[in-house]
Order: C-alpha cells, then sequence, then structure tokens
C-alpha cells in the first residue's frame, strides 16, 4: 500500500500544491522505490544523505560555496538546479532525503530555504 511510504504526520492530501491538485492524497503520489536515488551527472552538488549505508544528492542544494548554480541528474528521473540568487527548479521523481521515499511527480520554481551562498 503506498501509505505505507509515509511517516504518520504525512497521511494526508498534498498542501503543498494548488487546487484542485491540492484535493489528491500524499499516498497516491508517495512510493518506497529504491533508495537513495543513483546521480548520473551533478555540479557543485554540497548536500548529501546518507540511508541504509547508501549516500544519495539531496534534492534541493542549499549551498553554493560561491558558484552560480549547482544542479544533478539523477535515476529515476530527476533534475534539479539551484541559482546563486536563491531560487531552485526542480522537476522528475522526487527523494525526499528526510523522511526517505520517492514523490511521483514534483515540479516546483521556490526559493531555497536556508540558503547560503
Amino acid at each position: 500500500m503506498p501509505n505505507s511510504a509515509l511517516p504518520p504526520h504525512m497521511r494526508k492530501n498534498h498542501n503543498d500544491w494548488c487546487f484542485p491538485f491540492s484535493l489528491i492524497p500524499r499516498a497516491w503520489t508517495s512510493y518506497k522505490l529504491f533508495q537513495p536515488p543513483k546521480t548520473l551527472f551533478k555540479h557543485n552538488c554540497t548536500g548529501w544523505t546518507e540511508y541504509k549505508g547508501v549516500i544519495g544528492c539531496n534534492p534541493i542544494q542549499n549551498k553554493l560555496n560561491d558558484k552560480f548554480c549547482s544542479f544533478h541528474f539523477n535515476f529515476p528521473f530527476f533534475f534539479s538546479i539551484s541559482f546563486t540568487w536563491g531560487w531552485y527548479f526542480i522537476i522528475g521523481i522526487r527523494w525526499d532525503a528526510v523522511d526517505f521515499y520517492y514523490n511521483l511527480i514534483t515540479l516546483d520554481i521556490s526559493w531555497i530555504g536556508r540558503f547560503e551562498k
């Protein structure tokens, strides 16, 4: 059952999506696949998380080490780019590096929380 991929506090509708998509339960889009995703190509990635002895690139890079951007391409399909002015763009099957599940499908352009140049 997809709901088993989510921690209890996440078992609700998508409050992070706009209406009418916010009516979709998170359980319909959240799955345990393989952990973590395989990074195929990367540039200036500084945020990594270990899960079950394997290290995976965090979906959003919030520290750029004074570079213009940071980007990575993962399998399953996921692309992320973070810019020096504090914004990011992501698209694809996003791995949650905190609760260790995959969200099918993600598309977002937002400000990076806790951003560091």
